[in-house]
């Protein structure tokens, strides 16, 4: 990683992290409605072709792994599940310590050059979206904030999850270098995983549902997002792209 990225990436996140703490008393945490008994969401997954999003979405929902064949146009899953609350205060509010999720899952097209009007309509109606990238890949790592700046384009401040697929393989991508594109990407999460190996894959849904929890059942009242960040975002995307695929 270059100085030059380094030392952005510090400033910016020195920046957010600031702007975060002076807003923490005029922006309280508020509880906009109740947790349903059974939450019904949809999650759209999405990533380069070849960094193994359908063998991590089928591998939740089937409890298999399915080698990829052919490219993915689009495939849509259903799973019921009981997911873990991870915040506190959700389980303060509701008492519970888990929430019964019925989730519509959408495998979308591997390539965004080639993203279809499906697709797109599908992370607009989309509660959560994982990107999931091959730390095997140097291109495939290297598309995550196109894939995040295209998805904030369609939805803007849709929860979202980044997937480092594929440890069980040859990596590349160091844990560092991972949360520097986390990091470029508003500090998202992520998880890292193996579809082959089944390592990962329940963290990575349910930190997801629990992202989608925070931010329609327990959210800032300022949740806006400034062209500064938007810009910073574009800013630091191009720089990724020309320093790893070099």
């Amino acid at each position: 990683m270059s100085d030059l990225l380094r030392n952005r990436m510090s400033v910016r996140s020195s920046k957010r992290d600031s702007t975060m703490l002076s807003s923490s008393p005029s922006s309280p945490l508020v509880f906009d409605k109740e947790l349903p008994e059974v939450l019904n969401l949809k999650l759209t997954v999405v990533g380069p072709s070849m960094s193994g999003k359908s063998c991590v979405t089928q591998q939740f929902c089937l409890g298999q792994y399915v080698q990829e064949h052919e490219e993915t146009i689009e495939d849509v899953f259903n799973k019921k599940c009981e997911i873990n609350i991870e915040h506190p205060a959700h389980r303060t509010v509701t008492s519970k310590r888990s929430v019964v999720c019925n989730l519509e899952l959408i495998d979308t097209c591997g390539n965004i050059d080639t993203m279809n009007n499906m697709s797109r309509e599908s992370i607009s109606n989309s509660d959560g979206v994982l990107i999931v990238f091959s730390v095997g890949d140097n291109d495939s790592y290297s598309a995550v904030m196109t894939y995040y700046d295209e998805v904030q384009k369609i939805k803007p401040l849709v929860p979202t999850v980044v997937c480092a697929n594929k440890i069980d393989d040859k990596v590349l991508i160091s844990d560092t270098a991972i949360m520097v594109v986390a990091g470029a990407c508003g500090k998202v999460p992520f998880i890292k995983t193996s579809a082959v190996a089944r390592v990962g894959i329940d963290e990575c849904f349910s930190k997801l549902v629990n992202e989608v929890l925070d931010r329609n059942y327990l959210c800032m009242m300022d949740s806006t997002t400034s062209e500064e960040t938007v810009a910073a975002r574009k800013s630091i995307s191009q720089r990724l792209s020309r320093v790893f695929k070099k």
